[in-house]
């Protein structure tokens, strides 16, 4: 048996994650082609992986459940990586900016703090499905 979700976090590259079944009760958890980690089945769904270098456990009531939080946290990771990014200043050397690009600067960090704060609420909002394991 195999369960599949395309999951897609906006600043991510969407992706498709898989519970492919190996033994009774036992599932290998993939994204895309690759395995990161391995999911059972008992009363609830409960799924280990890795990322940045630590591990983690996810539960949830059911497969595609498990595949949304999983996936939506890794790439949710990855969005928060990519928007973090410090922003390009634009000119180069030591010439002083005008009023227009000071301004334009200033309105670039505003939206990235608040394209962070979205992602910070939505990796907070899967933690609680989700504990280092």
């Amino acid at each position: 048996m195999t369960y599949s979700a395309r999951i897609e976090v906006a600043g991510a590259r969407p992706a498709t994650f898989k519970l492919v079944e190996w033994a009774p009760d036992s599932f290998h958890l993939f994204r895309s082609s690759r395995k990161i980690g391995a999911a059972v089945k008992e009363r609830t769904w409960s799924a280990r992986f890795r990322l940045a270098k630590k591990d983690w456990r996810a539960t949830a009531d059911s497969a595609e459940a498990i595949l949304k939080l999983v996936g939506t946290f890794i790439l949710a990771h990855e969005a928060r990586e990519a928007a973090a990014r410090p922003i390009e200043q634009g000119k180069a050397g030591k010439g002083r900016r005008d009023k227009d690009e000071r301004i334009s600067l200033e309105f670039l960090k505003r939206a990235q703090a608040l394209r962070l704060a979205n992602i910070d609420a939505l990796i907070e909002d899967c933690r609680r499905g989700i504990a280092p394991a």
